[in-house]
């Protein structure tokens, strides 16, 4: 009898990234206004996408927290195909340029070693 062997795929398919679609210029509040940021994920085996909107409005203001950490409220929009647009608020921590969505217990990091990273925060600090 003889054996058959099926050679599997060995190969990691991304199942997330994100990307700063323009530079961030930290030494002036109007640079960082102008950029946005996209990502993707892909759950249940559909994919949904995201854009993270800066706001251009001046009245928005930057908020400096007591450990150091300099935050920018922006609004995250996800779309899939054939599914309404959802829309909900985050921020923007501008030492790293990740976003916390709060309501969600997701981060869009765009600096990841992989590409990007859009999903679960696992936070070490349990606090």
């Amino acid at each position: 009898m003889a054996k058959t062997y099926s050679k599997k795929s060995s190969t990691n398919t991304a199942k997330s990234g994100a990307k700063i679609q323009t530079k961030f210029d930290k030494s002036s509040d109007e640079g960082i206004r102008k950029g946005f940021i996209t990502a993707w994920k892909v759950a249940d085996g559909v994919m949904h996408s995201y854009k993270v909107i800066f706001p251009k409005d001046r009245e928005v203001k930057i908020t400096a927290t007591e450990t150091g950490h300099h935050w920018l409220p922006v609004t995250v929009i996800q779309s899939a195909a054939m599914k309404q647009n959802v829309i909900v608020g985050g921020m923007l921590d501008l030492a790293n340029q990740k976003v916390y969505i709060k309501e969600w217990n997701w981060v869009i990091n765009p600096k990841a070693s992989n590409g990007g990273y859009c999903g679960k925060h696992i936070s070490k600090d349990y606090n």
